[in-house]
């Protein structure tokens, strides 16, 4: 519209002015009249869209994502419950987010301010923060396969040559189911029973709670007004957020535990390091850790993000 006023207007503008009639006037009043047909169709489209349109595509990936955060903290806390497998369990839990997780990446590229004609009154979407919340988000879903087999051991799948035909065998690494369940549940014991392990719980789940709400609402901020939230607060007073509260003090007090004093010898005998229960404990404090890394490089993005906080 811009370029269609300077194109019709200036001719006339830097022209003589005179008191007869020009024979081309009627030429520019038609020019003037597309400009206005045009800014006509561009109001009849912003009304229409408005009143019929659902929602946009930033408002439908905003949703998703935060589901997406919803589940994802809900596998972590079900895990603290030792609820591991159910219809509500961590187990089911995953599946869930990765669902989500894939239907927001698909949902990623309609986000892209550019490809609003008519933007209207709100702020471009912050779409390098989203993208950056689900590239975390995905690397905490493999913090959770990898909290969930240090808990079930080791399963291998190992595709044979059976009468020159290929097949698959699946090997557990223990003998039985039920010594596989016994191992389980005693690895969740073991670091559930830890007098840490209420500090660890509590530093994740406050962790992942703040930042998933921050980045909620810095997603959902389409104006230039600055943000003023209890939340964003919150975590900008919160010191050393990548640290896991309490994990030095875990291990120092597994170490001195008795049970692990002879621990070496009763385990000489197993050949495949992902049956030792203390790689388990490992293996499991670790994807806690980096989980809590994952949640503050979000936190970075929102702040990245936050011109107006």
């Amino acid at each position: 519209i811009g370029l269609s006023i300077s194109g019709f207007g200036c001719k006339i503008l830097f022209s003589e002015c005179t008191s007869q009639f020009n024979a081309d006037d009627h030429l520019y009043a038609k020019h003037y009249k597309d400009i206005a047909s045009v800014i006509v169709a561009i109001i009849f489209k912003m009304i229409v869209a408005g009143i019929l349109a659902p929602k946009e595509a930033r408002d439908i990936a905003i949703d998703l994502i935060a589901k997406l955060f919803t589940e994802v903290e809900a596998a972590f806390t079900q895990f603290a419950a030792g609820n591991l497998y159910g219809d509500d369990g961590v187990e089911t839990r995953i599946a869930r987010a990765k669902s989500l997780l894939a239907d927001c990446e698909a949902q990623s590229p309609k986000t892209e301010p550019k490809l609003q004609v008519v933007p209207g009154m709100r702020a471009d979407f912050k779409k390098n923060l989203y993208d950056v919340a689900l590239a975390q988000v995905r690397l905490m879903l493999s913090d959770l396969d990898m909290l969930m087999l240090a808990q079930r051991g080791r399963m291998v799948q190992t595709a044979v040559v059976r009468d020159r035909e290929i097949v698959t065998v699946t090997m557990a690494c223990e003998a039985t189911e039920e010594t596989e369940h016994h191992h389980e549940k005693t690895v969740h014991e073991i670091l559930t029973a830890s007098e840490e392990w209420g500090t660890l719980e509590q530093d994740l789940k406050d962790t992942l709670a703040k930042v998933f709400r921050v980045c909620s609402i810095v997603l959902q901020h389409a104006t230039e007004v600055p943000m003023a939230a209890d939340d964003i607060e919150a975590l900008k007073s919160t010191a050393n957020l990548h640290v896991l509260d309490g994990v030095r003090e875990f291990y120092a007090a597994v170490n001195a535990d008795p049970v692990w004093q002879d621990s070496g010898a009763k385990e000489a005998g197993i050949r495949s390091v992902p049956q030792m229960r203390r790689v388990r404990i490992l293996v499991s404090i670790n994807a806690l850790v980096l989980a809590t890394q994952h949640s503050a490089e979000i936190a970075a993005a929102c702040f990245q993000n936050m011109i107006y906080f």
